[in-house]
C-alpha cells in the first residue's frame, strides 16, 4: 500500500495504489492524511534545509543545471513560484510557515475530487467506505477554525470549495512583444578556462516562445535556427 501527497501550481494531489485486498487500509491511510496533523521536528528541517544546501551547490557546479535553470527562467518568465532554490532563500526558509501551509492544504478533503480505478469491491462495499472513513473528516469551517491560516493560503474561500478552477493564475504568460532570449556560457571541463574557443563551444542558446514546425537544416546547427522566429535568427 502506497500513498502520497502534492501541492503544485494550481493543485493539491493524493494518489496511491494497493492490491485489492488493501482498499480499506488505503482509505485509512487517506483519512488519516485529512484528519492526523504531522509532527513537526525542528532537527528534520535543519537536515532538510542543509542536503538543499548541498543541492544548491552541486547545481551550480553543473554546466547541464545552469542551462536548465536558464531554460526555466525564460519559459516561466523567472515567476518566483519555479524559480530555483538559493541559498539567501534557504537563509530566509521558514519550517513553521512551510507545515502551516502543508497542514493547511490538507486540513479538509473538499474541494477533492477522488478518482478510483483498478480491481474494485462492489459498489455497497465503496460505500461502506467512503462513509467510514470520508464522511467523517472536517469541513471548511472546522479547518478555518483550527488553522487561521489557511484563508490566508487560499485554501478557505467563503463557502465554496477550493478547486483548481478557482485558483487565481500564477502570472506566467507569453511575452508580448516577440522572443525572449539569452545566450547562456559554462564550460564542461574539469577547471575553468580563460580559452575564447572552448567558451564560444560551450554556448547554448534559448528562446521563448519556439516556432514548431517540419525542419529544413541539414545540421543541428541550422535546425535549431529554423525554430526560432525570425526575428531572433542570427544574419
Amino acid at each position: 500500500v502506497a500513498l502520497g501527497a502534492d501541492i503544485d501550481a494550481y493543485r493539491r494531489i493524493v494518489s496511491g495504489d494497493c492490491t485489492a485486498d488493501e482498499v480499506e487500509t488505503l482509505f485509512g491511510l487517506l483519512a488519516r492524511l485529512f484528519a492526523n496533523t504531522p509532527q513537526r521536528s525542528e532537527a528534520q528541517a535543519r537536515t532538510y534545509v542543509d542536503a538543499s544546501r548541498d543541492a544548491v551547490r552541486e547545481r551550480e557546479r553543473d554546466p547541464g543545471a545552469r542551462f536548465a535553470t536558464k531554460r526555466d527562467q525564460l519559459v516561466t518568465r523567472d515567476h518566483p513560484f519555479w524559480r530555483h532554490w538559493t541559498n539567501a532563500d534557504l537563509d530566509e526558509f521558514d519550517a513553521a510557515t512551510a507545515c502551516d501551509f502543508y497542514d493547511a492544504g490538507f486540513a479538509s478533503p473538499d474541494g477533492f475530487r477522488v478518482a478510483i480505478v483498478g480491481s474494485l469491491p462492489d459498489d455497497a462495499t465503496l460505500t461502506r467506505l467512503v462513509d467510514a472513513y470520508l464522511a467523517p473528516l472536517p469541513g471548511r469551517a472546522q479547518v478555518r477554525a483550527a488553522y487561521p491560516r489557511a484563508e490566508e493560503f487560499g485554501f478557505v474561500k467563503g463557502e465554496a470549495p477550493i478547486t483548481a478552477e478557482a485558483c487565481e493564475p500564477l502570472g506566467a504568460s507569453f511575452p508580448a512583444r516577440g522572443p525572449v532570449e539569452a545566450v547562456v556560457r559554462a564550460t564542461t571541463a574539469a577547471a575553468v578556462t580563460d580559452d575564447d574557443q572552448q567558451l564560444a563551444r560551450a554556448r547554448s542558446r534559448w528562446s521563448w516562445p519556439v516556432r514548431v514546425g517540419a525542419s529544413k537544416g541539414s545540421t543541428d546547427e541550422e535546425k535549431a535556427e529554423e525554430r526560432l522566429p525570425p526575428a531572433a535568427r542570427g544574419g
